[in-house]
């Protein structure tokens, strides 16, 4: 584009001077990848040696501290306490759910809750609830609508982005055109919640019930949003996928340290006695059935 340019601007003596500049800038980068590429290549065959040397002893390249180290066990006990340990903390995103207001507390009216009620006790209030009041269990008057509406209030709080909205909002901000129907929620979430303590929470949950099901536009009034309101999505979306992130390595340690218990109650003592095995058996069978 140079020779244009410079023909635009001066005519035949600019269309030469842009000729010479861009064959020197090819010439100049062209040079440049060349010496590049040779030194790379000389730096990896000087690093050969030693590298496969290094590896021949058993020990790992540490990138961070720039030099070959003794490679570090593996510890489940270690890992676990240091990534369960604030584990709670992200249950509930960056917010401080003591510090939570909302303009509107018809969901958390019908769990039993406050705006200040975090995850756990948003879910353990909806079993509790849902299970007095499921249809099929009590023959109370009103009991459908009373289910339909602790099924809806779960379906809003228990999500960190439709609850702000919320919060800020009210019912409208929810968009209750999103809902799941009640009984299908509630036999899919129960399932799920049986087998959580061995497979963890599943992905059909997150993308049933999780933060990452439902992203509602800011109204229905067909306004364009303004930078700021796109930017802070953006910033929303990021903390919600980092906290699934550390929420799904959480997910994983748990469900080892998990078993790893388990597998060691079935191990049979150093006396010989094979009563742990056997008890593990039973167990075992019992929650098959």
């Amino acid at each position: 584009s140079q020779p244009i340019d410079g023909l635009r601007s001066g005519g035949l003596l600019g269309f030469l001077g842009g000729l010479v500049m861009g064959m020197l800038s090819g010439v100049c980068l062209s040079i440049t990848g060349v010496c590049t590429g040779v030194v790379q290549t000389l730096r990896g065959a000087v690093a050969t040696p030693r590298a496969l040397a290094m590896a021949s002893r058993g020990l790992c390249w540490d990138g961070e501290a720039g030099t070959w180290a003794e490679p570090t066990p593996y510890s489940l006990p270690r890992e676990a306490e240091e990534v369960l340990a604030g584990g709670a903390a992200d249950e509930d995103g960056d917010e401080d759910p003591s510090q939570r207001r909302a303009v509107d507390t018809f969901y958390y009216d019908q769990l039993g809750l406050t705006p200040s009620a975090s995850q756990r006790q948003i879910r353990q209030a909806y079993f509790q609830q849902s299970k007095r009041w499921h249809p099929d269990k009590t023959s109370e008057a009103k009991a459908k609508e009373r289910f339909q509406a602790i099924s809806a209030a779960y379906q809003v709080l228990s999500d960190p982005a439709r609850r702000r909205r919320y919060d800020a909002q009210g019912r409208k901000g929810a968009a209750e055109d999103g809902f799941v129907d009640a009984r299908v929620f509630f036999t899919v979430l129960l399932g799920i919640d049986m087998l959580e303590p061995y497979i963890g929470r599943v992905r059909l949950a997150e993308m049933l019930f999780g933060s990452t099901r439902f992203r509602p536009d800011e109204d229905n009034t067909g306004d364009e949003k303004d930078g700021g309101d796109e930017s802070c999505d953006v910033d929303r979306q990021a903390q919600d996928s980092a906290r699934l992130e550390r929420e799904q390595v959480r997910r994983q340690v748990r469900l080892a340290v998990a078993l790893a218990e388990r597998l060691d109650a079935a191990e049979p003592s150093c006396t010989g006695s094979s009563s742990s095995t056997h008890s593990f058996e039973h167990s075992a069978r019992g929650e098959a059935k």
